[in-house]
């Protein structure tokens, strides 16, 4: 896919594997190196001086939902937020991702004991299902306590499953 995104979608092509934030912090330091181009209002891509002191940032509601903007960390430089639509090109912000390669390798190294491979656990199966379906944009902006009292609530589980919540998620490696 060609062409260009808008900034919630930019951060979405890198949610997951990255959480919420480090998208943002990535995005932000692509564009200050000018590794990610930059356009507003559909214009040419913005200028070497502009594109080095912008910042993305978020704004996370208590509720997970979240909106984005670009603002200017720079003197006498700023604009209203919400003044300008910004966009990214499609392939160079999923030229941020990480590489794919080195997730694989983790997660097989996480699932095999031995020779044995572990079963999955149906209670982490259904926490991943039911968070899959609450956070379909991925709930890594969510803190760990508010994951733990809304999955915990919503399948019945004790406080006492936190950990088990928690690894279901990934959240938790141990």
């Amino acid at each position: 896919m060609s062409g260009r995104c808008t900034l919630v979608d930019a951060i979405n092509l890198l949610v997951p594997p990255l959480k919420l934030m480090e998208a943002a912090a990535k995005l932000t330091q692509a564009v200050n190196s000018n590794d990610c181009r930059l356009y507003c209002n559909k214009d040419e891509p913005v200028k070497a001086h502009i594109a080095a002191v912008a910042k993305v940032v978020l704004d996370v509601e208590k509720d997970g939902r979240w909106t984005a903007d670009i603002v200017s960390t720079g003197p006498g430089l700023g604009w209203a937020k919400g003044a300008y639509t910004w966009e990214f090109d499609v392939d160079e912000v999923k030229a941020l991702k990480p590489q794919a390669d080195a997730a694989a390798a983790k997660t097989t190294v996480a699932v095999q004991s031995g020779t044995r491979t572990k079963r999955r656990s149906r209670t982490q199966d259904a926490i991943r299902s039911f968070a899959a379906e609450r956070w379909p944009d991925g709930f890594e902006h969510v803190e760990d306590r508010d994951l733990v009292k809304i999955v915990g609530d919503a399948l019945g589980l004790p406080i006492s499953k936190r950990d088990t919540i928690l690894r279901a998620l990934g959240r938790r490696t141990d």
